[in-house]
């Protein structure tokens, strides 16, 4: 079975709007269209606006560009697409317990 080629994005706001600085989260686009449109893993719309457009990165990264982190919900949503998500909740739950045995007197 292949991966679905995944493609990341975030907003490209002009520098002199005043929403440039907002621009926080790298999405993951979803590879079939919603209702015609295309739109992230999380269900935000992905269609450039006249003020913010889409900025496609050309390959997906490990790690976000500076300044960007992902968004948790297109992640969690691309694990389980992927089959991963019981992996990533036996991630969370072995980190769960490191730290609470590190916090317990």
């Amino acid at each position: 079975m292949t991966a679905p080629r995944l493609l990341a994005f975030h907003r490209g706001y002009h520098a002199a709007t005043k929403r440039a600085g907002q621009v926080r989260l790298l999405h993951i686009l979803r590879p079939e269209l919603v209702n015609g449109s295309p739109h992230a893993l999380c269900h935000i719309h992905a269609w450039d606006c006249q003020q913010s457009p889409r900025v496609d990165l050309p390959e997906f990264p490990a790690t976000p560009p500076e300044g960007l982190s992902w968004c948790p919900r297109c992640l969690g949503m691309a694990a389980e697409r992927l089959g991963l998500a019981q992996r990533l909740a036996s991630m969370i739950q072995a980190a769960l317990s490191v730290t609470t045995k590190e916090d317990r007197p």
